[in-house]
């Protein structure tokens, strides 16, 4: 009787996998059949302090923040928002069909007094070609 349910066990358990595959996250859709994202931020801020800014992408019910990555070229500052796509993991994904604006945020610092420039970098839909959108910032000198 055992060596039955032993037997039973590894045949149940024979389609088990624990390590599902997981799709890496994507670089997020910032403009949607000719509507672009807004980039959030406030109109001046000093240098060196840190500015809170937000950038919404698009996508259906199987999308969620995934984060973004900064990186800087003198006052310019680049992101790129990633979103997680579960409609990726698998076909079980039941992906409702409504238009979601995940928002990302994050927190950038620039140098120098003068002009900033915000640059997001992201996918169009549905050609998901590279596309971007940049918005001017006053940095001022800090008191």
């Amino acid at each position: 009787m055992t060596r039955r349910f032993l037997l039973f066990l590894i045949m149940a358990c024979a389609g088990c996998d624990s390590h599902e595959s997981v799709a890496p996250p994507e670089v997020g859709v910032i403009e949607f059949y000719g509507e672009r994202s807004d980039i959030s931020h406030p109109a001046q801020v000093q240098s060196g302090i840190d500015v809170p800014v937000t950038v919404r992408t698009f996508g259906n019910g199987c999308v969620s923040v995934a984060g973004s990555g900064v990186r800087y070229h003198g006052n310019t500052a680049i992101v790129v928002p990633y979103d997680n796509n579960a409609s990726r993991q698998g076909e079980n994904a039941n992906c409702p069909d409504v238009l979601l604006r995940p928002t990302h945020t994050v927190v950038l610092r620039f140098p120098s007094e003068g002009m900033g420039t915000i640059r997001v970098e992201g996918r169009n839909a549905p050609e998901g070609r590279w596309t971007v959108i940049e918005s001017t910032i006053l940095v001022t000198s800090r008191r």
